[in-house]
């Protein structure tokens, strides 16, 4: 048995997803701001997110705009986007653009309580599938784990980030003494709607575990070397996010780094 209307939702929220994650690649986060169609479209978009803001008042909605288009506006972007984008993704534009044709005037049939015949569902199948298909293999080949989690964009100890193989190199050959302060500040990036928590500790233990007292909103942590330091001691950094996965356990980043204490003469 078919079920065209979950079809149909299926495809467009494919279309509306390969649209964002696409556009995003080669135009960063500011896509929709070079989005070429017109504003009224775009003014038409946040009308209707606004407005369902309102009717579904509590309700977790889709904060991005083009989640609010018409199948019109996505034919339109991929036909406009085309040569810098959608070729990469779908190959024929004409093949595509027949396809989705023939998927707006189900649309309309459907809309208007016209039963599809037999034929034209398993089209409908056969033309989602098709395009799911294209749409998965490209962001298999182009998706990254930083679209979903969150990295390191600098470790400052002391001054030096620690991030690049130069600074790790130059904290290795320090020599810190017995009194010296060592500060910490951690930087990350996080995709839209993500935030993080950070653990900043130190401890000459190997296999240092985290707990839940360790984690806050603080990037930045300071400590003092003393004698127990000697002759080298852990800085051990840890960020998690707000989300249900993680990338390692119940962690999204770590990192250790040695720190070589001597004594006061």
């Amino acid at each position: 048995m078919i079920d065209v209307n979950e079809e149909l939702k299926m495809l467009e929220q494919a279309l509306r997803d390969i649209i964002v994650f696409a556009l995003n690649i080669k135009y960063g986060a500011s896509w929709i701001d070079i989005l070429k169609i017109t504003d009224d479209r775009k003014n038409i978009w946040k009308q209707k997110m606004e407005e369902e803001s309102k009717r579904l008042k509590g309700n977790i909605l889709d904060n991005r705009i083009i989640y609010y288009s018409d199948f019109y506006d996505l034919e339109t972007i991929i036909d406009k986007h085309w040569d810098d984008v959608f070729k990469e993704i779908f190959y024929d534009k004409k093949q595509l653009m027949v396809f989705l044709e023939i998927i707006s005037t189900y649309r309309v049939a459907i809309a208007h309580n016209r039963e599809l015949l037999e034929h034209q569902k398993n089209l409908l199948v056969g033309i989602s599938g098709t395009i799911r298909r294209l749409i998965t293999e490209y962001k298999a080949d182009k998706d990254s784990e930083d679209n979903y989690y969150p990295k390191f964009q600098s470790i400052i100890v002391n001054g030096m980030d620690i991030i690049t193989p130069e600074g790790s190199i130059q904290l290795f050959n320090k020599k810190y003494h017995v009194g010296d302060e060592i500060e910490v500040i951690v930087n990350v990036i996080t995709p839209p709607d993500i935030k993080v928590t950070f653990a900043i500790c130190m401890s000459d233990e190997v296999l240092f575990k985290f707990c839940d007292k360790d984690f806050s909103n603080n990037n930045r942590k300071i400590f003092k070397l003393s004698k127990k330091d000697i002759p080298r001691t852990q800085i051990h950094i840890a960020v998690k996010s707000n989300q249900d996965f993680h990338r390692c356990g119940s962690l999204d980043l770590g990192e250790e780094h040695s720190i070589n204490v001597l004594p006061i003469k």
